[in-house]
């Protein structure tokens, strides 16, 4: 990749993370929806500045891409029978966060922006942002959803996830299979524990 298309692929990372923060600390969506939309536009750009790379990381996970959308079908159908309007949330959860959070941490992040390092520092690294990335949820508001000791569990539990995401990636050599386990938590959170939900989900 040019220098210019890790410069442009890293500053827009950089305003997707800062305008979800401006949302948290704000509560104006639309930083949130701006910051979905850098966060789609990533994908395009990526494919601008490394379409080669890109095409051919994806011809060699097809199977995990159509796993990805089977997942979605599945969960989509058999979910609105039990729970339209859960149901059909669906395949907006399937934007975001999980296209949008898998690719720009599990890709850009993982893949692209930390060649540099080995494998699993890159993984480290990207789990180490992806919590700082939610933590985000233990300031909004001053702190009232996450209180301590539950900002410490959101933070820890999202490094955990930010691990088993990256391991995921790296296996499969993208980002379909870690989004495929994104897509069925997210999908099953109003049959989770309460336990479990308040601190993996949102994940």
């Amino acid at each position: 990749m040019s220098r210019l298309g890790l410069a442009v692929l890293s500053m827009m990372f950089v305003i997707f993370f800062a305008l979800s923060y401006g949302f948290s600390l704000t509560g104006n969506s639309s930083f949130y929806w701006t910051s979905v939309l850098v966060g789609i536009l990533t994908i395009p750009a990526a494919a601008a500045f490394n379409g080669k790379e890109l095409m051919q990381d994806f011809s060699l996970s097809i199977f995990y891409f159509i796993t990805l959308l089977s997942a979605l079908v599945v969960l989509t159908f058999f979910i609105s029978i039990i729970d339209y309007r859960w149901g059909s949330t669906i395949p907006l959860i399937f934007i975001t966060p999980v296209i949008v959070e898998e690719f720009n941490f599990r890709y850009l992040l993982q893949r692209v922006f930390l060649k540099k390092f080995s494998p699993y520092i890159a993984i480290f690294l990207q789990a180490v942002l992806y919590s700082l990335y939610y933590a985000r949820y233990a300031i909004a508001a001053g702190g009232v959803a996450y209180p301590v000791p539950y900002n410490i569990v959101l933070v820890t539990s999202m490094f955990g996830m930010g691990l088993v995401y990256g391991i995921l990636a790296k296996f499969s050599k993208n980002f379909f299979l870690p989004a495929t386990v994104h897509l069925i938590l997210w999908s099953l959170f109003p049959w989770l524990p309460a336990a479990i939900a308040s601190t993996i989900l949102p994940a």
